[in-house]
């Protein structure tokens, strides 16, 4: 599917990209316990970053979408954990 340049964005893609984010989570909350501090969350989220700016100077754009796709739910990641943190205090 195209995008249509003139909209600002694609329901469609923006929906794909949602659901390839909490497959990601889902699969990331199933093999690592709960992130143990913050400190640890951030570290986790840098190394994903760190790896997606690897792949956009490589300047391949579907290897960069998906260590982008991990950034994202590494960010779900640090939100949920936290906020359940959070909540037990």
């Amino acid at each position: 599917m195209v995008a249509d340049m003139n909209k600002r964005h694609d329901p469609e893609i923006a929906s794909m990209i949602a659901e390839q984010v909490m497959r990601e989570f889902d699969r990331a909350t199933m093999l690592h316990p709960t992130q143990a501090s913050m400190h640890e969350g951030y570290a986790i989220l840098l190394e994903e970053l760190d790896e997606a700016w690897a792949e956009v100077k490589g300047n391949d754009p579907g290897k960069a979408i998906d260590e982008m796709i991990q950034v994202a739910a590494m960010a779900v990641r640090f939100c949920h954990d936290h906020a359940m943190r959070s909540e037990r205090k």
